[in-house]
């Protein structure tokens, strides 16, 4: 079952022009990998994106929501945490573990407080 990332992977190839294998040889990658990811029966690499970018400039251009659609892809968010205090880390890891529990009304809450922070 196709992913929104590997559509999304696979119309940016189509509308350069390139195949699987240009790509694929341009990544350094498999064409079947390749294939196997536009068509969601791979997980995508953690470097995926930033092969693709280097390999496609259209790519490139669209790299954040490649990101985010491969994040998704993948059924995890990763969160850089560089200078996150132990507490900050605890939050972070409560939230992880709960979100999928958490009602709609209980997301909706967390989203108003966040898009209400003013740093």
């Amino acid at each position: 079952m196709a992913t929104e990332f590997g559509s999304t992977v696979q119309r940016l190839r189509q509308l350069a022009g390139l195949t699987l294998f240009e790509v694929a040889q341009k990544m350094n990658i498999s064409t079947a990998f390749l294939s196997a990811v536009e068509n969601g029966r791979k997980r995508v690499p953690e470097d995926f994106v930033q092969k693709l970018a280097a390999a496609m400039p259209e790519a490139k251009e669209k790299a954040d929501e490649l990101e985010t659609l491969a994040s998704q892809a993948r059924g995890q968010v990763i969160l850089p945490l560089p200078k996150a205090t132990q507490q900050d880390a605890d939050l972070a890891t409560v939230l992880a573990r709960k979100f999928n529990s958490l009602s709609p009304t209980q997301k909706k809450r967390i989203r108003a407080i966040l898009d209400n922070y003013n740093p």
